[in-house]
């Protein structure tokens, strides 16, 4: 019977009288009753929370076994609970209490030892090529950048950055595809080879479980749950996209790599806002154009859209990196702060992930040209100045392009508010796209700045 909905199922249980429970990585856990019916009984999104149906998290819910009818044990992996789902008429009189603290990623611990890079030399410093917070993924399906990409050739070796256990059932997929990926505790890499040399040639065998076909390719990896690594470990090789990525934190609930110290990481460099990168918008989307006296005239609330990019030390020239923090604040004909507005009122700060799906659309402004950060409005009395601070506390600064925009010039990164290119012509731009939706090595074009380390 099919079970629609299921992100790679962990779990599975089957009752006496035939109804079959099943549980994925994102929390989920439906049933298929012998009536062939099918519910979800608990879960929706990663997560800790005690609630009824879908208001229930669970943080890869690995083991399920049936303790009588209407009563389902729950191994809730990511949160280290036994916890139990029973129709209300079943639960216990006195039920226990939950956890008092609630299971989550310890950040605090976690930022106690500096984070080493996950090449050599593993004290860096690398090229940083995508930060946490760029927008990814096509019209319909934006989501937000989970981490960090460290730029390196195809077949480096990665390395463990921290000591850590495999704790879910499955720890690596999307075999041989640019997006593989291994997960060892808190942090998972991408982007890589996992368990095997640049030539498919597998190591490791204490750890990883090879899988060959008759005639003898490898056609799948599989990393044992309760493996060991410490920090340094061989884990994988980089794959064709030439970096690798590095989450920090549980699926879903991802922290900012770059906020935990790592080794001779330095942002020097300020962001820039582009030339003419700051424009206002109505609530219906319309661009407001019209100036009296060289100011323009606003009525009603106000979307602020900026076009900003930032960069890191050791960055390539080309290289455009998103946003770390942007706010605004409204001033006073005199450049006074307006009522209300005395202190910047920050609308975007990346020190992690936003738990919310739907968030990088509200973030990141729509129209031809995504990649523009967005920053919501309000009624302004007068001027108003913005504030884009990087890492470092940096301001931006004004930026002439090196060549004007054409009609029709759009930004490759979908949403990512890093200016992928100048100018490109339609012929690259269609490339461009083929690229990002099929995920196949392209030929880099002449127009295009480095696609292959920024299309992740």
């Amino acid at each position: 019977m099919p079970l629609e909905g299921l992100f790679r199922p962990i779990g599975i249980a089957v009752s006496r009288r035939g109804d079959v429970v099943v549980s994925d990585q994102r929390g989920r856990i439906v049933e298929a009753a012998a009536d062939q019916a099918t519910r979800t009984l608990a879960g929706s999104t990663p997560g800790f929370h005690d609630g009824a149906a879908s208001d229930a998290r669970f943080r890869s819910p690995a083991g399920l076994a049936f303790a009588g009818p209407g009563r389902l044990i729950v191994a809730d992996a990511g949160n280290a609970l036994v916890r139990l789902v029973a129709e209300a008429s079943r639960l216990e009189p006195w039920p226990p209490a939950s956890p008092r603290v609630a299971p989550r990623f310890d950040a605090d611990e976690f930022r106690l030892q500096p984070l080493l890079w996950p090449v050599e030399p593993f004290e860096g410093p690398h090229e940083i090529a995508g930060t946490l917070g760029e927008a990814r993924g096509g019209e319909g399906a934006e989501r937000f950048h989970a981490g960090i990409d460290v730029r390196v050739d195809e077949g480096t070796l990665v390395h463990a950055v921290r000591n850590g256990i495999v704790a879910s059932p499955i720890a690596t997929d999307e075999f041989g595809s640019l997006n593989e990926w291994l997960r060892i505790g808190p942090v998972t890499y991408v982007h890589v080879r996992a368990g095997r040399t640049r030539r498919n040639e597998a190591f490791d065998p204490a750890r990883f479980v090879p899988t060959y076909d008759p005639a003898g390719r490898l056609v799948l990896m599989r990393l044992k749950r309760g493996a060991r690594f410490t920090t340094g470990d061989v884990v994988a090789t980089v794959n064709a996209f030439n970096h690798v990525h590095l989450n920090v934190g549980w699926p879903g609930e991802e922290h900012n790599p770059l906020a935990f110290r790592l080794v001779q990481f330095e942002d020097t460099v300020p962001p820039t806002i582009a030339k003419g990168g700051v424009r206002l918008y109505d609530e219906d989307g319309r661009l407001l154009a019209r100036r009296d006296r060289g100011r323009i005239v606003v009525s009603g609330r106000v979307r602020v859209v900026v076009d900003a990019a930032d960069q890191v030390d050791g960055n390539r020239p080309q290289r455009r990196l998103g946003l770390y923090d942007l706010g605004y604040q409204v001033l006073s004909k005199g450049g006074s702060p307006a009522t209300g507005f005395d202190t910047v009122h920050h609308t975007l700060h990346f020190d992690r992930l936003a738990a919310d799906p739907a968030a990088a659309r509200l973030v990141y402004a729509a129209g031809r040209r995504r990649g523009v950060a967005r920053v919501l409005g309000h009624d302004p009395p007068g001027a108003g100045r913005l504030h884009v601070p990087d890492l470092g506390g940096r301001h931006p600064r004004q930026r002439r392009r090196s060549q004007p925009r054409r009609a029709g010039d759009r930004c490759l990164a979908l949403g990512a508010c890093r200016l992928m290119m100048e100018t490109w012509n339609a012929k690259a731009a269609k490339a461009a796209k083929e690229y990002i939706r099929s995920w196949r090595p392209l030929r880099p074009l002449r127009s295009i700045a480095d696609v292959r380390s920024s299309a992740t």
